[in-house]
């Protein structure tokens, strides 16, 4: 697109030029000193020129100051190719702001070179692996090979050296390979899902490529005969450490004694699952150890076989470890009653579901942080919160509020919330594929982005929950950052204008006297100068005089 960028620079420095020909033009052909014929010509091409850019507008540009000149010639946005990031997107407006779209989660990657969207969709590579067409991490799963477990425990008890890559992420020195004992068949795969079938008798292995990592976990279709003892090796990168975690999980930390990626408790459920608020009604806690030798950390689970094997128990059974890469952007969710981290849930909730946990409502709240230091000093002008509502308790209209609040982590949990400070937008916007109008549920956000424009925040932190948290018709499911179609994750939409510089060179007069900073004028009319520039060049600048009682201290008029 750089040619085209180019070409469209020529295009309009011609069409300025004939604007301003033209008249000149005009005038002289009145006064006999030009011929129609080169009047009719500048015009023709003038014409000719809007028309290319009609046909083939210019959608991106290198520069802000390139954006805003195609975005007002053409009175339509056009992208700024400078301020492309994994997760950003800046559009130049025809009325000289710009706005940002900043993504919960990376939605591109840079590939051989060049950017290209984040694709989790699943394919065969040579000998049979399974690779994801652009995963930030290089995502790769095992193809068919070896002979499949005879039973849960018989693979759980197998020597270390039966093990094979399930999955692994990075490259080089900070490749992570989850293993798993015993073979596997080919996988079936449909879109970002790879399924094992019969990886155990009677269950299939289940890989799901997320943004940020990946999700694995065993699906039982009928009750296992000896329980589901799983015991699945780690082979870490040189220097990290796993080690337990809040709440049943496992850090992992490298040499420096950073978190550099987590697993949450694991948990299992059945098939029963609440029509109305589309959770599973019939969950329990997997116990999990992690021991390590060497690069090698062994995670152990141990799903509870009495719930296994009761008669209230409806298979097939869902028992889940995840895991997930980490990073400064961040979302989660925390219910009433649950232990576990839900990072890496391609949920978050709000509201209560009507159910509880002993005697505690599953009242559920969202917490996402945004990186908000590309918009920082900005003079924000609008700015929406926008979440993929894809599920509701009832069609009916419900308030769901954001709150500014501090940062949520790995281990923020019901008991453990990070505080909320301000209530900043209430929204009415309700959606649920249920009524037939899935889709963007949105908030004002404009004041708190003003608030972190201000502070410089480096990043922004908010909370959602439901206005009315004892009422069931409050509950909403939104999509996180984990979820694999881009179109659908949290998004923060700012427009902007940069701020000019303050006024130097402050002059009154004339003539004047400057004492401490005051100037003193002989005369009821004086004359007032500064000197200011702005970061965008084309923009008009209004400077701003206060003219102040300094017996009172109050201002008595502003003059623009």
């Amino acid at each position: 697109m750089k040619t085209s960028w180019r070409t469209g620079t020529v295009a309009i420095a011609t069409a300025g030029a004939m604007l301003l020909s033209t008249p000149y033009l005009a005038a002289a052909d009145d006064r006999g000193n030009a011929t129609d014929s080169a009047t009719e010509q500048a015009v023709s091409d003038l014409l000719d020129t809007a028309q290319a850019l009609a046909e083939h507008p210019i959608t991106e540009a290198e520069t802000p100051e390139a954006a805003l000149t195609a975005a007002k010639m053409q009175e339509r946005r056009v992208e700024v190719l400078q301020m492309r990031t994994e997760t950003d997107t800046v559009h130049a407006n025809a009325d000289g702001t710009l706005t940002r779209t900043s993504a919960a989660g990376p939605v591109r990657m840079i590939k051989d070179g060049r950017w290209v969207d984040v694709d989790l969709d699943l394919k065969r590579a040579a000998g049979g692996e399974v690779t994801a067409a652009a995963h930030p991490e290089g995502l790769r799963m095992a193809g068919a090979g070896g002979s499949t477990a005879r039973s849960l425990k018989g693979a759980a008890a197998a020597p270390e050296g039966a093990a094979r890559d399930l999955v692994t992420l990075g490259k080089g020195d900070q490749k992570i390979a989850l293993q798993w004992k015993g073979g596997l068949p080919a996988p079936r795969l449909e879109d970002n899902v790879a399924t094992y079938p019969d990886a155990v008798p009677g269950g299939d292995l289940v890989v799901e490529a997320t943004r940020t990592g990946f999700e694995q976990y065993l699906k039982l279709r009928k009750q296992p005969k000896d329980g589901a003892p799983l015991v699945m090796p780690l082979v870490l990168p040189d220097g990290m450490e796993a080690e337990p975690g809040v709440g049943g999980g496992v850090d992992f930390r490298s040499a420096s004694g950073e978190i550099v990626a987590t697993m949450p408790a694991p948990t299992m459920w059945d098939s029963q699952v609440d029509a109305r608020s589309l959770e599973h009604t019939n969950r329990r806690k997997v116990a999990m150890t992690v021991t390590q030798s060497g690069n090698t950390a062994e995670l152990s689970l141990r799903p509870d076989t009495g719930w296994l094997t009761d008669e209230n128990t409806q298979y097939p059974v869902t028992i889940d470890p995840s895991t997930d890469a980490l990073d400064v952007l961040f979302d989660t969710f925390v219910q009433g009653g649950d232990t576990t981290d839900q990072s890496v849930n391609t949920d978050l909730k709000v509201g209560w579901p009507g159910d509880y946990e002993g005697s505690t409502k599953r009242i559920a709240r969202s917490f996402l942080t945004f990186r908000t230091s590309n918009f920082a000093d900005a003079l924000v002008s609008k700015a929406s919160l926008k979440m993929w509502n894809y599920h509701s308790w009832s069609c009916e209209k419900r308030d769901w509020e954001v709150w500014a609040s501090g940062a949520a982590d790995k281990n923020t949990r019901w008991t453990k919330q990070p505080t909320r400070t301000d209530k900043i937008a209430t929204s009415s916007d309700t959606k649920s594929a249920a009524c037939k109008t899935e889709g963007w549920a949105t908030a004002d956000v404009t004041s708190l982005a003003r608030t972190w424009s201000s502070a410089k925040a480096e990043t922004g932190s908010i909370a959602l929950k439901a206005t009315n948290e004892d009422d069931v018709y409050g509950w909403k499911r939104f999509y996180s950052a984990d979820i694999a179609d881009q179109t659908k994750i949290p998004t923060l939409e700012v427009t902007y204008n940069y701020r000019p510089y303050n006024g130097t060179n402050l002059q009154a007069g004339a003539p004047f006297v400057s004492t401490g900073g005051i100037f003193k004028v002989n005369s009821t009319t004086p004359t007032l100068r500064f000197s200011t520039e702005d970061t965008n060049g084309d923009d008009n600048i209004v400077g701003t005089y206060e003219i102040t009682d300094t017996a009172t201290g109050k201002v008595v008029t502003t003059l623009n």
